[in-house]
């Protein structure tokens, strides 16, 4: 089940070793995934085998980055 963490964070979606999506929530909106938590992206369902958390400095501010590792075979 997906949880809101407010505040800024940084999400890299892993498809594969190769193809990673990226995306910047600045306004803290978008959801916090957990291991088993389907992910609806680039039009199809996919499962988040792993969420790793850890933190990133860039800039001024601290954003936790939150690295999702997929699979669309469940």
């Amino acid at each position: 089940m997906s949880r809101a963490i407010h505040g800024p964070k940084r999400i890299e979606f892993c498809y594969s070793r190769r193809d990673k999506e990226i995306i910047v929530d600045r306004e803290g909106t978008f959801p916090t995934y957990v291991a088993g938590d389907i992910v609806e992206r680039r039009g199809k369902s996919w499962k988040a085998v792993q969420v790793l958390l850890q933190p990133s400095i860039s800039g001024p501010q601290t954003r936790q980055v939150h690295v999702v590792t997929l699979t669309d075979r469940y």
